[in-house]
């Protein structure tokens, strides 16, 4: 008489919070990945119920979080979770990172051919991985827990200031180089042309007009001023 193995996996909450069951891997707790075990000695004699903790705690105020995509699974225990109507995937991102207390998303199949998002505000306990699965969960994590190829990184609200953030901040850079690079021809055509004059010219004995004074002029105020900035030797 065979006795059928019972599936570890089946076990509510078998490898705790934050953690996803997969009965075909030798060990078959992990933790999500952004997380570490809470008590790794427990982990190490395969007592997987404390769960995982994050390695890094997330970002509310604006500077950014992102989410991992892990596929295939059963979705977790839904007690702490509520369900958007009508939202797509790109809206649920968005309206999740709003929401501090938002741990997780996934699309909700409310009847057919209508969606809605599902997103947790609690721990996310009794994830198992199902080789015929067909549903995706989106946990949230540090953006530092990304590596920036993750098709799942933020898009939404958090990513576009951080967008704008990086052009304000590449832009007056860029001003700045062009306005010393053009200074620099300006002195480098300035020093030739004095230059030519000094041949030209034989003493005092010509004297050139108020436009031309004031040229040189202003062309040595501007030199002056590099010096000063570039502290170069002419």
């Amino acid at each position: 008489m065979s006795v059928a193995t019972q599936d570890r996996c089946d076990q509510y909450g078998n490898c705790g919070a934050y953690g996803s069951c997969d009965s075909n891997r030798v060990v078959e707790c992990e933790c999500l990945r952004g997380f570490e075990p809470k008590t790794p000695s427990d982990w190490n004699l395969r007592d997987w119920s404390g769960g995982c903790v994050r390695r890094r705690s997330l970002d509310c105020d604006g500077k950014g979080d992102g989410f991992v995509r892990l596929e295939r699974v059963k979705l977790p225990d839904t007690s702490w979770s509520w369900v958007e109507p009508g939202l797509s995937m790109e809206d649920c991102e968005e309206e999740c990172l709003k929401n501090c207390s938002c741990t997780a998303y996934a699309i909700a199949y409310i009847s057919e051919g209508n969606l809605g998002c599902l997103m947790w505000n609690g721990d996310l306990v009794d994830l198992k991985i199902l080789s015929d699965g067909d549903q995706d969960i989106y946990t949230r994590v540090a953006a530092s827990e990304l590596d920036g190829s993750r098709i799942g990184y933020s898009s939404g609200l958090q990513g576009k200031k951080k967008l704008l953030v990086t052009i304000l901040t590449i832009i007056p850079g860029l001003f700045l180089f062009v306005l010393f690079g053009y200074c620099w021809w300006r002195k480098a055509k300035g020093c030739k042309m004095n230059e030519r004059r000094a041949i030209v010219l034989n003493g005092n004995d010509i004297e050139e007009n108020g436009e031309e004074s004031l040229t040189i002029y202003d062309f040595f105020i501007v030199h002056a001023s590099l010096r000063a900035f570039f502290k170069l030797e002419v």
